[in-house]
């Protein structure tokens, strides 16, 4: 299953990190669009369902809303995951065309530096989005020189399943079967069903009850509600429903004095 993340998608996001990658990221997706520069090591990186191992001298570009998921391996990269609008303003200037999937990139000098100034600057407020749109240009300029752009074809599908996610999350507690979303986004339910299987490789039920969960485990550890209030407010219908579906995804429910 692919998580949706929504703060990917808000206005003028930017992150920009050099890693060394021990931990796992699950699979997830995003409206912003994303390059991990392999600087050292091996890192194994699943996109759309397709594996690719990036080398030291390696780099890939993911686009919005592509599914990606990184494995545990030790490789020291650079990571960049901004608002799409920084990439577009340059891909519109390069007739729409964009970094091809993967692609050899050494200047880690150049990347170094660009990251120093951007620790800098967020260190001091200075012209953060200046400075981050500054910094997206330049590494792309960088790369064109080097590396052959390709054409983006342009997915309104993507987009209507960021519109619909973004609803789920903003009002989980709410009805969202099926019916009611194809509804209120004007496709039917069919449609709809096959379009969100296909992005989220599960059901539409299933997707929103580990919605409801994530939720609501964040509520259980503040215990200020019992179990019952936290499941209702997370729009759950029954608690034999929560049970299980919290089951599925964390394991056994902690109980604490006051539940």
């Amino acid at each position: 299953m692919s998580f949706y993340e929504i703060s990917a998608d808000e206005r003028d996001f930017f992150y920009f990190n050099n890693v060394k990658k021990d931990t796992e990221t699950p699979p997830h997706f995003h409206g912003g669009m994303e390059m991990i520069f392999c600087v050292d090591g091996e890192q194994t990186i699943i996109i759309s369902g397709k594996k690719y191992i990036l080398k030291s001298g390696n780099a890939c570009f993911i686009d919005s809303y592509e599914a990606h998921s990184l494995k545990p391996s030790g490789a020291e990269l650079f990571v960049i995951l901004a608002d799409a609008q920084y990439f577009r303003s340059f891909f519109i200037k390069c007739k729409n065309r964009i970094p091809p999937r993967i692609f050899n990139y050494y200047n880690y000098d150049f990347l170094n530096n660009l990251y120093s100034i951007y620790n800098l600057n967020r260190k001091n407020f200075i012209s953060v989005s200046e400075t981050n749109s500054a910094i997206i240009k330049l590494i792309l300029s960088d790369m064109l020189e080097i590396i052959p752009f390709t054409e983006r074809l342009e997915n309104r599908q993507d987009e209507l399943v960021a519109e619909i996610l973004k609803y789920a999350t903003e009002n989980y507690s709410s009805d969202l079967s099926l019916t009611v979303i194809s509804k209120i986004f004007g496709y039917s339910r069919d449609y709809l069903s096959r379009l969100l299987h296909r992005y989220l490789t599960v059901n539409w039920n299933t997707f929103i009850a580990d919605l409801r969960v994530k939720e609501a485990h964040n509520l259980l550890s503040k215990k200020e509600k019992t179990v019952a209030e936290i499941a209702f407010k997370c729009g759950f219908e029954s608690l034999s429903t929560f049970y299980r579906a919290y089951k599925r995804v964390y394991g056994n429910i902690q109980t604490y004095d006051n539940f």
